[in-house]
């Protein structure tokens, strides 16, 4: 392969953006506290050790996952509190969140927790919880979560009066691991980088698809991490959904552009010219597509439909109609057309080498650069 005469402005202005998606998923954490607030828990009232860890319900906090916080979160709302010590215990055990701490209930027309006479205390010690295998069980809260008090009652609370109050679902959420997620942003910026580097790669159909692929999921994976690195009190709930939606057309985008890329292999062992035009063509289709699927995705987080039905990754049916099911058909055909590939391979005289009849074909298909 030929090296292609570096091009210093293509570059510089590639590694730019490199940094630059670096720099935003850096940025997004706030160094001061080790985790997002809605991962922590008030360990005050802990057994600090000599090594700065923390003993609380049973778990050991280590140093790094422990700060000090002047301010709280109610109902998604900050406030200034007196200087505190959080951990962040969610990262190590599941947490639960409950209205009221026991023996209290919440006083609808006071909004807030307070003793009440009337009513009789009975502490819930199981409960259901289906698991991302889509498996339903019943779980000992204390052997299972931890359980928070703190953050505020709104849309929390049990109105007892009405009889379908017990019909909701606790789902188990996998959440996303930012370390090996930043790590393959990083490697694929490489592979982009040397890709564009390489004029045989650069030059052919397959490999300007590859490069655009590597693109559009390197975006995608840089706003989720965006996404679960930022405060969300930072974030507008506008912002946070045009951010998630971004995120999806550029995943649904790489996936599409692969049917390019082993459609071009196709075509390459089948002897079928591509011209230019049509590959442009095929290109502006792919990413017509992608805007279809965001906008139907919108469309239907906006509309009136069950909320079982409306995207969202912990909704069964949400993931499985509007993530998954896209992925598989394209990954179908992707597949398809690697197999007819390999039939047309098959099929070739013997003694025929592969990698000149490409390079032959992909060359004269190829526009001049």
């Amino acid at each position: 392969m030929k090296l292609l005469p570096i091009d210093l402005p293509s570059l510089f202005a590639l590694a730019l953006f490199s940094l630059c998606i670096a720099f935003f998923s850096a940025a997004a954490a706030d160094h001061k506290e080790p985790c997002n607030y809605s991962d922590t828990v008030n360990i005050t009232d802990g057994l600090r050790l000599k090594d700065g860890s923390y003993s609380f319900e049973g778990l050991l906090i280590p140093l790094n996952l422990t700060a000090a916080y002047s301010y709280k979160v109610v109902d998604g709302i900050q406030y200034r509190a007196p200087k505190h010590m959080r951990g962040c215990v969610c990262h190590l055990k599941s947490c639960i969140t409950f209205c009221c701490p026991p023996k209290l209930h919440y006083n609808e027309s006071l909004q807030n927790c307070s003793a009440n006479e009337e009513h009789s205390y009975s502490r819930q010690m199981h409960i259901e919880v289906k698991f991302h295998t889509g498996i339903e069980d019943k779980v000992n809260i204390n052997d299972k979560f931890i359980v928070r008090y703190e953050f505020g009652c709104k849309n929390k609370y049990v109105d007892l009066k009405n009889d379908r109050f017990w019909e909701w679902d606790l789902f188990e959420v996998k959440a996303i691991n930012k370390s090996r997620t930043s790590a393959a942003i990083l490697i694929n910026t490489g592979m982009i980088l040397i890709f564009i580097a390489v004029k045989d790669i650069r030059n052919s159909n397959y490999g300007e698809g590859l490069i655009f692929h590597l693109f559009s999921l390197t975006i995608a994976l840089a706003l989720l991490v965006y996404l679960y690195l930022k405060n969300p009190l930072y974030l507008t709930e506008t912002a946070c959904r045009n951010i998630g939606f971004l995120a999806y057309f550029f995943l649904m985008l790489s996936f599409l552009i692969l049917n390019i890329i082993s459609g071009s292999f196709w075509a390459t062992f089948s002897q079928t010219t591509v011209h230019s035009w049509l590959l442009k063509l095929f290109y502006g289709l792919t990413i017509a597509l992608a805007f279809i699927l965001k906008y139907l995705v919108k469309t239907i987080q906006d509309s009136q439909i069950a909320r079982h039905f409306k995207p969202g990754i912990v909704r069964l049916w949400g993931i499985l109609l509007y993530v998954y099911l896209p992925i598989f058909l394209t990954t179908a055909l992707s597949l398809f057309c690697i197999a007819k590939t390999y039939c047309n391979i098959h099929d070739l005289p013997n003694g025929v080498q592969t990698n000149p009849i490409m390079k032959k074909l992909d060359e004269a298909r190829s526009p001049k650069r």
